[in-house]
């Protein structure tokens, strides 16, 4: 084996290469030296098998050899470099700082600047890792993974505590978060309710959870038939229910979608007459269950003589939001086919106009009622005549075959009007219905092209000199202001 003569300065060249001494490390009595090449940086890890770059020496008295491959092994094994200023150091004298290692020197000297200790651990981490988190209550300087241990944190303002309060959704929130919020807890689970995310349940005074809800049921719950149900129809003439409609009558009868925040047994008395379904598409804001108060077909007269007892039953135990949509069916025999189509086009023409008059979100009338220009913008070319629009807007009553339009074709007795938001007032419950018989009869007497042509306001100077719709000229009355404030449809024009 070749020998090398030692060097007090640490240098010696091997092949006309330069190596500089990076340190000496003593290991099994033996006293080994690292030399490496100018251009190792000073960082690099321990790679002893690059024998071109890293050359171990044993050294004994004046004379240092190469050592063996057993011996390079040993070394790599039991030695580190100190990722600060590169010395070797052995498994004996390097200290663990996070993943990397540093000698003793090197860790007294950035203890306390650049190096922080855990005060429950005792391990050190960089200040730049950001593992170090003080705990305000403890006054403690702990790392992260001693946070999660033994605090919690708050979901809300990202505080650690040892005593939080647990959310229903298993998060946690600290107890000055939980006094300055609006926040429930319940009742069963005693878990904290976040009203903005959670569902709030109240039964008798008290406050639940989702999940501990179910085990209280809500008494009105009973009473609220499925989606789907349907008793007898009878047809409701004012002083009777009949079997049988009038000829030639028209008839009304309401889908009214709400929160049942009361005793619903004090809406539906007389199931006879209205009853309450499941709606999975109502929202329940405020503790209640939703309900859909649905009547018997009611002719025009009958609806204006309806018990006052209903209306106040309904007000008194019902709420709504924009999640509720108030519905309106009028048998299909009392229109024809034409009037219908004119009301279509009427709807999609003042379209905007609708939705203030409604009351409904241009967003929800969109989504649930539709808008029928837009869905029947393929059957909307750009027409040189009024005639081809006409037979289009015919065609396309058939065509767009759709629930959620304005008006929903699809049930085979009725039309339904789908464009109203929902409400518990009676007089708005009696103006909606008047806006649709006063509409009916409006397109009855109109043509295509009066239509095309009319303004949304003319169906209330019609109303008015009808002199029987004293709720809808009343509300029109009072968005006068708001509805002459919207231009015309600019996505519908006719050329003629």
């Amino acid at each position: 084996m070749q020998e090398f003569e030692f060097v007090d300065n640490g240098v010696f060249e091997k092949d006309g290469v330069e190596y500089r001494n990076k340190g000496q490390v003593e290991i099994e009595d033996k006293l080994f030296y690292l030399f490496v090449t100018s251009d190792v940086p000073n960082f690099a890890p321990l790679y002893l098998k690059d024998t071109k770059r890293f050359v171990v020496l044993v050294v004994t008295g004046d004379k240092a050899r190469e050592a063996t491959e057993e011996e390079r092994v040993i070394l790599q094994c039991k030695c580190r470099r100190c990722i600060n200023c590169g010395e070797v150091i052995t498994k004996e004298d390097w200290i663990w700082v996070d993943e990397d290692t540093l000698c003793a020197d090197c860790y007294e000297n950035l203890l306390g600047e650049e190096i922080e200790i855990c005060d429950i651990c005792g391990c050190a981490h960089f200040s730049d890792n950001d593992r170090m988190i003080y705990i305000q209550e403890e006054e403690q300087l702990i790392c992260d993974e001693c946070a999660e241990r033994h605090y919690f944190q708050c979901s809300n303002c990202g505080t650690w505590t040892k005593e939080p309060l647990l959310m229903t959704d298993g998060d946690y929130i600290c107890n000055e978060c939980f006094e300055t919020g609006d926040y429930y807890i319940c009742d069963d689970c005693g878990n904290v309710i976040d009203p903005d995310t959670d569902g709030i349940i109240i039964r008798s005074d008290s406050v639940y959870c989702e999940d501990c809800a179910s085990e209280h049921a809500d008494p009105n719950e009973e009473y609220i038939h499925e989606y789907c149900y349907s008793p007898c129809i009878m047809f409701n003439e004012g002083n009777e229910l009949n079997s049988c409609p009038k000829k030639g009558e028209r008839y009304f009868g309401l889908e009214i979608e709400t929160e049942c925040t009361g005793d619903i047994t004090e809406v539906i008395e007389n199931e006879n007459y209205y009853w309450a379904t499941d709606d999975s598409s109502i929202q329940c804001l405020n503790g209640g269950c939703a309900a859909e108060i649905v009547t018997q077909p009611t002719t025009f007269k009958a609806w204006h003589n309806y018990s006052d007892a209903f209306f106040d039953a309904l007000e008194n135990n019902c709420v709504t939001n924009n999640s509720c949509g108030l519905h309106i069916h009028v048998n299909r025999n009392s229109v024809s086919d034409e009037t219908i189509e004119k009301a279509m086009l009427f709807i999609s023409k003042h379209y905007e106009k609708v939705t203030i008059f409604a009351d409904r979100l241009m967003c929800n009338i969109c989504s649930y009622a539709g808008n029928n220009l837009e869905h029947y913008k393929d059957y909307y070319p750009n027409s040189k005549s009024v005639k081809e629009e006409t037979d289009i807007v015919k065609r396309g009553k058939d065509n767009v075959r759709h629930k959620y339009l304005a008006i929903n074709t699809l049930h085979k007795n009725t039309y339904e009007f789908r464009i109203f938001n929902s409400t518990v007032d009676k007089d708005r419950i009696l103006a909606y219905i008047e806006f649709v018989d006063a509409l009916l009869e409006y397109c009855s007497k109109s043509n295509f092209l009066q239509i095309y042509k009319s303004d949304f306001l003319d169906l209330n100077k019609y109303a008015e000199g009808w002199g029987k719709y004293e709720n809808l000229t009343h509300r029109f009355s009072v968005l006068n202001q708001e509805l002459s404030g919207v231009t015309k449809n600019g996505n519908f024009r006719i050329k003629i």
